[in-house]
């Protein structure tokens, strides 16, 4: 009984907001609505007994991180030995 009153109210909130992320003009707006998804389908995924898999739904992107800018450093760049 629970879940079914979790997904009858939740659900609808969640189609809306994937919605409304691929129509609002702002990233930020955006982003939000991805936070209130991922956040929904992992309530769904906990009341079904998927802990790990509810948990990590929302640990594993809060825990990525930009790509490395080691690589392009001007710097590093201008310091390189020149040959001719």
């Amino acid at each position: 009984m629970p879940e079914s009153v979790l997904f009858w109210i939740m659900g609808p909130l969640a189609v809306a907001a994937a919605l409304g992320m691929l129509l609002v003009k702002k990233a930020v707006h955006s982003a939000l609505l991805l936070a209130w998804v991922m956040i929904t389908l992992a309530f769904f995924y906990i009341a079904q007994g998927a802990l790990f898999l509810g948990s990590s739904d929302v640990i594993a992107p809060a825990r990525a991180r930009p790509p490395s800018e080691s690589y392009a450093r001007p710097d590093a760049i201008s310091s390189a030995p020149r040959f001719a």
